[in-house]
């Protein structure tokens, strides 16, 4: 099972609105617009370090009512993070 964290911890800055935020990233200077998803999955990352794709779903239980889906659209938004070189995986 693989895990998910930030690629530097401490280093993004947010500003939020109810539709989504902005997320500054003071190692590599980017800004980036994410949806209310991906803010919230970083924010959990922020919270904990290195969660599994499950740990995550469990974080969002009350937001999907089938686990599997949620998995996957989880799974796509950290994908998405991962490209903009905001989390990265982590082999376990």
């Amino acid at each position: 099972m693989q895990k998910w964290s930030l690629c530097r911890a401490g280093a993004l800055c947010f500003h939020c609105w109810d539709d989504g935020a902005v997320v500054f990233d003071r190692f590599s200077g980017d800004t980036h617009h994410v949806g209310p998803l991906a803010i919230e999955l970083l924010l959990s990352l922020e919270r904990i370090p290195e969660m599994s794709l499950q740990a995550l779903l469990d974080d969002f239980d009350d937001v999907f009512s089938d686990s599997q889906n949620g998995l996957t659209v989880i799974k796509e938004a950290l994908l998405q993070l991962e490209a903009l070189g905001l989390v990265k995986r982590i082999p376990v």
